[in-house]
């Protein structure tokens, strides 16, 4: 069976719409940061939905790899951020690890994954210490 293009469609707005699970903790994020944490935080994840939805819909399919590069870096930043302010438990890098896993061919994608892998997993302990 071959995907059509409806299929396909639907699977990006599926994609996109997960951004909305990282939405659903924002309100108790957003009450316990305040200052230039909040800005960023703001800013960011601001920035990020436009990204987002450009990256489901063109950027993964570009056949320019810096496009795909760039975007999957910025979008690691900014929820690395969102998971470190998070704190211990909250995984905000997954959807960055899925991103990832679209974006390249397997052997490139698999070592980008690890490598977000390896970050959250330092992010989660470095947020639990006092």
């Amino acid at each position: 069976m071959a995907l059509k293009r409806g299929h396909i469609l639907a699977g990006r707005l599926v994609l996109v719409a997960s951004l909305l699970i990282v939405a659903g903790g924002l309100p108790g994020l957003v009450h316990t940061t305040g200052g230039i944490e909040l800005w960023l935080l703001v800013v960011g994840l601001g920035v990020s939905v436009p990204v987002w939805i450009w990256f489901w819909f063109r950027a993964v399919d570009s056949g320019r790899t810096a496009v795909r590069v760039a975007s999957i870096a910025y979008l690691t930043a900014v929820f690395a951020y969102v998971s470190y302010l998070a704190g211990p438990g909250r995984d905000a890098l997954l959807f960055v690890e899925l991103a990832a896993g679209a974006a390249f061919t397997l052997r490139r994608a698999a070592v980008v994954v690890f490598l977000i892998a390896v970050l959250e997993g330092t992010l989660q302990i470095a947020s639990a210490l006092p």
